[in-house]
């Protein structure tokens, strides 16, 4: 036989039972926290999918970005995955109804310490249950939140492919605003502008002049350097 008395047992197991309700209350806190931040993750995703980088040819970047989005979306699902099985998963045991213990006590008429050792079972049964289930819920708590960490970490590293890739759009998009200028000009106008970037203008030196010297007459002779010497 226990020296515990009837009545300090019966306080053990109810003290034992809310403490029990009070950690299922701190897991749903922390659900509700978790669902709440969900929309931040989503927001990331949502931004990703929409702004879609638009690289046709073939990258490490490219393969990277991909990559990265589908672990997201991955880590993503397996942290929402906990998350339900937290929500729908368990179930807590509680005492009688008043209504039914009342009708027991008036039918039957039962003694003060079977009143209490009835009560103190019930509670000592819950509380156990009810352990085991908080227990579970903290480990998927736990698994979730590393799941979602990754999810947001992996979308983190996403942006460093995005960022590069769009760099790449945005010089692909100068090049094709130019191509199509050339593309509206009229050929000649094409024609004139090729013109002007191969044609050099030649250099228009000044005329030599020469001095022809005998003994009866100078004769003065120029020569333009711009005309090739036929000779």
């Amino acid at each position: 036989m226990s020296d515990l008395e009837d009545n300090q047992k019966l306080n053990f197991f109810k003290d034992y039972f809310y403490f029990e309700e009070t950690r299922s209350n701190e897991v749903n806190t922390q659900v509700s926290l978790i669902i709440g931040s969900l929309s931040i993750l989503f927001g990331f995703l949502a931004f990703y999918l929409l702004n879609m980088p638009d690289d046709k040819n073939t990258s490490h970047f490219l393969c990277l970005y991909y990559l990265c989005l589908f672990c997201s979306f991955v880590f993503l699902s397996i942290g929402i995955f906990y998350i339900y099985k937290i929500i729908r998963g368990f179930k807590y045991r509680y005492l009688a109804h008043p209504k039914e213990l009342y009708d027991v006590i008036e039918e039957q008429n039962p003694s003060k310490e079977q009143f209490e050792k009835h009560i103190t079972k019930q509670y000592c049964l819950a509380a156990e249950e009810n352990k085991k289930s908080n227990d579970s819920k903290f480990f998927l708590l736990g698994k979730s939140k590393d799941f979602l960490v990754y999810a947001l970490l992996s979308l983190v590293i996403t942006f460093l492919p995005y960022y590069i890739l769009m760099g790449k759009e945005i010089n692909t998009n100068k090049i094709e605003i130019t191509n199509k200028k050339e593309y509206f000009m009229s050929e000649e106008k094409k024609e004139q502008i090729k013109a002007e970037v191969k044609t050099e203008k030649p250099i228009e030196w000044p005329k030599e002049t020469y001095v022809q010297k005998n003994p009866e007459k100078e004769t003065i002779l120029t020569k333009d350097l711009n005309k090739k010497d036929k000779e």
